[in-house]
């Protein structure tokens, strides 16, 4: 099953890629250790894949792991139900929600079981990491992180941490201002660890089926 909103997730989430490497680049300098390699797409040149990578590095490369929480698509209290019911927006505010803001039921299901895992393979088949040999703990997330301190992290991620996982990504679909995500926690080595993504709470375009 193709989605054409699967493209806008797949591109959120190549964008919070991008972005988070960049910021870990002006912080630090030149970064000393390879952190993500992407794979090219059919018919682009290796220039075209977005690396970092140190030279002669090659080996342990593996497709990044990503665990979804999707606690805000769980909880009714964080996305809109009804017209003018007043809801968090995820950037600080309650606003009330419009018409076209109500998550349905279907489009909730759509998200989960659909858009959101198969975005998420096309994702992780052209970045390869390093991955991580032990749990993958999230820091608690408060305003130096941004939006970010507005998505729901299970306790258990800060305490014993996510188990076979190289990034883990909190899902939420509130306002109709757009698909965003963004970076909210870096490894040792400056890769984005967790990153928070917001989605339409509604179907943009027609679903395509494929075999």
């Amino acid at each position: 099953l193709l989605l054409a909103t699967t493209c806008c997730v797949v591109g959120c989430l190549a964008a919070a890629h991008r972005r988070a490497l960049d910021e870990a680049a002006m912080k630090s300098g030149p970064l000393p250790t390879a952190m993500v390699r992407e794979v090219p797409r059919k018919g682009e040149g290796a220039a075209q894949a977005y690396t970092v990578a140190a030279a002669g590095e090659g080996k342990e490369w593996e497709p990044i792991r990503i665990v979804v929480s999707m606690e805000d698509l769980k909880d009714a209290s964080k996305y809109c139900t009804k017209e003018d019911e007043k809801k968090p927006n995820f950037k600080g505010q309650e606003l009330k929600c419009r018409k076209d803001e109500v998550l349905t039921a279907d489009w909730n299901r759509t998200l989960v079981n659909e858009v959101i895992p198969v975005a998420l393979k096309l994702h992780a088949e052209r970045l390869l990491v390093r991955r991580l040999k032990t749990p993958l703990k999230v820091p608690k997330f408060t305003e130096e992180h941004g939006f970010c301190q507005y998505f729901k992290v299970p306790e258990g991620h800060q305490s014993a941490g996510v188990e076979n996982a190289d990034m883990v990504l909190y899902v939420a679909a509130r306002s109709n201002y757009g698909e965003w995500g963004l970076p909210c926690a870096f490894g040792t080595d400056g890769r984005p660890i967790a990153a928070a993504l917001h989605l339409l709470p509604f179907q943009t375009f027609s679903v395509m089926h494929a075999s």
